[in-house]
């Protein structure tokens, strides 16, 4: 083989690469949107945009991930409604997006918002997290605080364990404090409006 032949296969190994390298870069920055577009969840590589290496869960070796489809933990109920294994029902907010992902929210810090209270974990262990809240809530007693306001039950459910941190701003103020305990949010008996991690 020539030098001039060697030098060819060189530049387009080196093509390749890059187009390898830009595919890669525009998926982890367009997944968002695909998952908007096909209604679902898509596997990620690692950290997602916006999401800081400085947040506790990182500092303590654990790796967040969002991306995981979670669909096959839940039973379809039919008209966008899923129940959980424990039997919470997961349907359409007024805003018209899904309770799942508006739990979703709390997946993720959200550094632009003054308050916000994050979960470890992935997708899936964040649901199961929720459900095993819902169990402990329904059988009560101790580490159990109910609240009603108008038709809405508020279950503050203590988890014995770091389920989570508050962040935005004031938790960023405070070094990202530890959260232990769980809040739910129930209409109709058992009705999920929101979930999340609570001081």
């Amino acid at each position: 083989m020539s030098r001039r032949e060697v030098s060819t296969t060189w530049d387009k190994q080196k093509t390749l690469w890059a187009v390898v390298l830009l595919l890669v870069v525009g998926y982890v920055y367009g997944r968002p949107t695909l998952e908007k577009m096909i209604g679902r969840p898509l596997p990620s590589f690692g950290l997602n945009p916006g999401e800081q290496v400085d947040e506790p869960a990182n500092r303590t070796g654990e790796q967040k991930k969002t991306g995981d489809d979670a669909r096959e933990f839940f039973t379809d109920l039919g008209r966008n409604r899923l129940k959980s294994p424990a039997g919470l029902v997961y349907g359409m907010g007024p805003g018209g997006e899904h309770r799942v992902e508006h739990v979703m929210l709390h997946a993720q810090d959200d550094p632009a918002r003054a308050v916000q209270s994050v979960f470890n974990g992935t997708r899936e262990e964040i649901l199961e997290l929720v459900d095993e809240a819902w169990m402990l809530a329904k059988k009560g007693g101790r580490g159990i605080d109910i609240s009603t306001e108008d038709d809405r039950v508020a279950y503050t459910v203590s988890m014995n364990r770091v389920i989570g941190y508050e962040g935005g701003k004031t938790g960023k103020s405070k070094n990202f404090p530890k959260l232990k305990r769980l809040r739910l949010i129930i209409e109709d008996e058992d009705e999920l409006i929101s979930a999340y991690p609570f001081r």
